[in-house]
């Protein structure tokens, strides 16, 4: 539930940070160095902290991904409702199934399915809501 709260306290964030015009870049570059500093400092007091070639590969493309991820949600927060968008950016637990599906031998059962595909008829049933503000091609090119 802590998680939970966090997560839509960040959305809520994010969502008024585009209701201006200022730098989303800007934003996102001191959010993702304070965080750096934030796990290097943990690293190196838990003695933890070490690069390989394997650390360096994962962080650099966890760390691209969830800069183009965080990017584009608070761009289509500029367009969407903040519980349209949260809800769009949280259906990446799809793909995350599928690569689990995929890699690491996760077994695919009726119900892990059928939640799935409720969750994306959920979240495209919520941004088809009564936003009149832009159009419906908008919403689904956000959407996706």
């Amino acid at each position: 539930m802590l998680s939970l709260s966090f997560a839509g306290i960040n959305d809520l964030i994010f969502k008024k940070y585009s209701d201006r015009s200022r730098s989303v870049g800007v934003f996102v570059s001191i959010i993702g160095m304070v965080w750096s500093l934030f796990f290097i400092v943990k690293g190196l007091i838990n003695e933890t902290l070490f690069f390989n070639n394997q650390t360096i590969f994962i962080g650099l493309f966890a760390g691209i991904t969830s800069v183009v991820a965080n990017i584009l949600l608070i761009k289509a927060m500029k367009h969407t409702s903040a519980s349209a968008g949260a809800m769009i950016y949280r259906l990446n637990i799809v793909f995350l199934a599928i690569l689990a599906f995929l890699f690491l031998n996760e077994k695919f059962t009726f119900l892990k399915i059928l939640s799935l595909g409720l969750a994306v008829l959920a979240t495209y049933l919520i941004s088809k809501g009564n936003n009149k503000q832009i159009n419906q091609s908008l919403k689904n090119t956000y959407l996706f």
